[in-house]
């Protein structure tokens, strides 16, 4: 398959190596008119989970969004010519060269930088950065513009909302969470914001730890549900420890700056997301696999069944029922399946979501996942 498996965990990685591998055994498996069909499912599957998730930074003007930026991918990534276009959003997303493009009307465009200035003055919904930088495999970053500064557009913020596998909200500490924040906020689906983390920046401008005491125990009552981490943070001293000399002393001063706590809610929001993306895929694998198999069922490939009951098992998908249910005429003289015991495929579906730690399985929920896999 073209994509590789830089995505942003090793259970996620693992079940595109899994794609991979049913892919293969396609050919001695099937009868060459099913090949195709299930070959260009697997093969899509397999492109939506090598995608990395996407980070979508979002907060006040000035509350410190583009260097939590530059913190995340490792660099100083923001090109200063992109600063007089911060109305746009911007997706930093991993290239083998560094590239520049825009999104208008729904559609990419590459773009020269000398061009960037000409771009204020078209319909752009997002301008699109490329960067060779190896974090930019595991996840993406789309910076939106501070909802305070007179060129936020609501529009283009709500754009990107079906993108957000993670949403991160970026609040100084000294005017943090007002009225106009929890209300920007609250335009995420509940499922974007119980997974959501909040960063409390500029905590090294206020006179003392009491006073951020004070902040963070109104925070903890005013962002109740609303978010799954409220963490404090010095994004200048963070990055100064990311390149002192000393191991030690680097690391004592991250963990000072807020860097380990945020490190460690990223680690476990990524795999939380990377488990619901796999979860997601199975039950579409299920329920495609599930229609196959009936038609094979009728058709006088008696195999056929067979082979997509091992192709299942190689994709770790729960075991189907041995032989089709019996079926029973009814009165209007068409069959029908009888004993009412047989699973349907949205129970199937609804099993699997529940095995996997991740039900109640729910239309919402399923449209959720559809929009941000």
């Amino acid at each position: 398959m073209a994509e590789t498996c830089d995505v942003s965990t090793k259970h996620q990685a693992e079940y595109c190596r899994r794609l991979t591998m049913a892919a293969h055994k396609i050919n001695e498996r099937l009868p060459s008119g099913a090949q195709s069909r299930l070959r260009t499912l697997l093969l899509r599957t397999h492109q939506r989970l090598a995608r990395p998730p996407r980070l979508l930074l979002a907060g006040e003007f000035n509350s410190g969004k583009s260097l939590l930026a530059n913190l995340l991918i490792g660099e100083s990534i923001v090109p200063t010519s992109i600063v007089p276009n911060s109305q746009f959003p911007v997706r930093f997303h991993f290239a083998p060269r560094p590239s520049l493009g825009a999104v208008l009307e729904g559609r990419s465009q590459n773009l020269a930088w000398s061009q960037l200035d000409h771009v204020a003055r078209s319909p752009v919904e997002r301008i699109e950065v490329g960067l060779p930088l190896e974090r930019l495999r595991k996840f993406e970053v789309i910076d939106t513009p501070g909802i305070s500064s007179p060129l936020w557009k609501g529009e283009h913020f709500e754009r990107q909302l079906p993108l957000a596998h993670l949403p991160i909200w970026v609040t100084a500490a000294s005017r943090a969470w007002r009225e106009s924040e929890r209300q920007t906020w609250l335009r995420l689906s509940e499922t974007q914001r119980r997974r959501g983390l909040m960063l409390v920046t500029q905590i090294d401008l206020l006179p003392g730890s009491e006073d951020l005491a004070l902040v963070l125990e109104r925070l903890a009552t005013e962002t109740a549900d609303l978010f799954q981490s409220v963490i404090p943070m010095s994004l200048p001293d963070a990055i100064t420890s990311s390149v002192m000399g000393s191991e030690r002393q680097s690391r004592d001063a991250w963990t000072k700056s807020g860097g380990a706590q945020l490190e460690r809610a990223l680690t476990s929001a990524l795999e939380e997301i990377a488990a619901q993306r796999v979860a997601s895929a199975k039950r579409a694998l299920l329920r495609a696999i599930s229609r196959r198999r009936l038609q094979g069922a009728s058709s006088a490939t008696a195999a056929w069944p067979k082979h997509l009951d091992e192709i299942a098992s190689d994709l770790d998908l729960p075991p189907f029922a041995s032989s089709a249910p019996p079926t029973k005429e009814r009165g209007d003289g068409r069959s029908s399946a009888g004993g009412g015991d047989h699973p349907n495929v949205a129970d199937k579906a609804r099993d699997a979501a529940q095995r996997d730690g991740k039900g109640p399985y729910s239309r919402e929920r399923g449209r959720i996942h559809q929009r941000t896999t």
